[in-house]
């Protein structure tokens, strides 16, 4: 009943819940801090929004751009699933749910078309260009501004599924950096690392969330995303133009939103309430599948369970820690304290509904399947790689079907 209400109507709905108040529109959710039941229903509707371009007569639904990929979270992420992928004939990506990253040496992006490539504008502006997925990767084409810098290094970032990562919220950073071997004292070939990231208050926490562990919560993950696939301003990404550079002066000149913020922490907060209720993927249990996991050493990095006094997570199949991938996936990193090779563990679960969903795997979506997926690692993987290539058929199909349904 409130999501249809959201969804419908413009006029102001106030609503009491319990002490607290929720005031509602099409375009606007103002909550108390006290969280409610309804919180996660209300974040539903705003990451299934669609936003519009700015000015429009539902203020708080405008700001869209002007440059962008997508126009909602669900568009990328459906049902808070992994990105689905589909070519044209072409090979031209169809959808949001693939980006081109565009990193250069000293932790920048393009000097014009900045972070990310933005493949959609607002009416009267050109988006940036197309992009197209081919087996060593992404792909950008008709460029409207003129080519990249020379030194622009392009990488596809593929949207993850948003189930259970509340579970990887709530660790206390010392379970994560129990895990951290990053002079490799034990031998064993394996040295992660913790991503400690300064937050909004100037202090250090241990990142978990993004391909390269950049975020410490799902609150700066979300509000980058706003900013760089929307084009949408947070109070801790201010800039209405999105990824526009300063070279980029249509975009700086074109309307915008709100002029302090376009997505207001009130806003931030439902959506994330939304993103903490989903709930972990589940997989049948697999006693042989997951022996063979442990014994070619997948399992050192894909951990199957982090547990803590308050009791282990679901099975997520990661240690959130930054590895050495090795060259074959090697893109420089935005982040001046990351190496070009170093990527955060992916977690594994919810790899059969990837699938389901017509997904790709790694962080560029260049491997079409596991065994794809596998035969890129390298640097620290690389021993775990060669064991499963010693594998008799029969049990590497074990272990591609014990992956292939976490």
């Amino acid at each position: 009943m409130l999501a249809r209400l959201l969804t419908q109507t413009r006029l102001l709905t106030q609503i009491s819940i319990g002490s607290g108040v929720v005031l509602c529109t099409l375009g606007l959710a103002r909550a108390e801090t006290t969280q409610t039941p309804l919180d996660a229903i209300i974040g539903q509707s705003l990451f299934e929004r669609v936003w519009v371009s700015a000015p429009a007569s539902t203020k708080a639904t405008d700001g869209l751009g002007p440059l962008f990929n997508a126009r909602s979270c669900a568009a990328c992420h459906p049902g808070g699933g992994r990105a689905e992928i589909s070519l044209s004939a072409q090979g031209d990506i169809i959808g949001p749910g693939l980006v081109a990253r565009f990193t250069q040496e000293a932790a920048q992006g393009d000097p014009f078309y900045g972070r990310q490539l933005q493949s959609s504008a607002v009416q009267g502006r050109d988006a940036e260009g197309k992009l197209s997925l081919q087996a060593d990767g992404v792909h950008v084409k008709e460029l409207t501004a003129g080519p990249l810098h020379p030194h622009t290094h392009v990488s596809g970032r593929i949207a993850p599924q948003l189930h259970g990562l509340a579970h990887l919220a709530a660790l206390d950073p010392e379970v994560i950096a129990e895990n951290a071997d990053p002079e490799d004292k034990n031998k064993d070939g394996i040295s992660g690392r913790v991503h400690w990231v300064r937050d909004a208050t100037g202090g250090q926490q241990a990142g978990r969330f993004g391909w390269r562990a950049a975020h410490p919560s799902l609150t700066s993950q979300s509000a980058e995303a706003f900013l760089i696939d929307l084009g949408l301003s947070t109070s801790l990404f201010p800039s209405p133009a999105g990824d526009c550079t300063t070279a980029q002066t249509a975009c700086l000149e074109s309307p915008h939103g709100d002029p302090t913020v376009e997505i207001p922490d009130s806003l931030l907060t439902l959506i994330i309430r939304y993103l903490e209720n989903l709930s972990p993927p589940k997989a049948q249990a697999d006693s042989r599948g997951e022996a063979l996991f442990s014994a070619t050493g997948c399992a050192a990095c894909h951990i199957p369970r982090l547990v803590q006094k308050e009791g282990a997570v679901p099975p997520a199949y990661t240690d959130l820690l930054l590895h050495d991938m090795g060259e074959a996936l090697a893109s420089p990193a935005l982040h001046k304290e990351v190496a070009a090779s170093e990527w955060r563990t992916a977690p594994l679960w919810g790899m059969g509904q990837a699938i389901a969903q017509n997904s790709t795997f790694l962080h560029d979506g260049r491997a079409a399947t596991i065994r794809q997926a596998i035969d890129f690692h390298g640097g620290e993987a690389l021993s775990a790689r060669q064991a499963f290539e010693t594998l008799s058929a029969e049990n590497k199909q074990i272990l591609l079907t014990f992956v292939e349904t976490r």
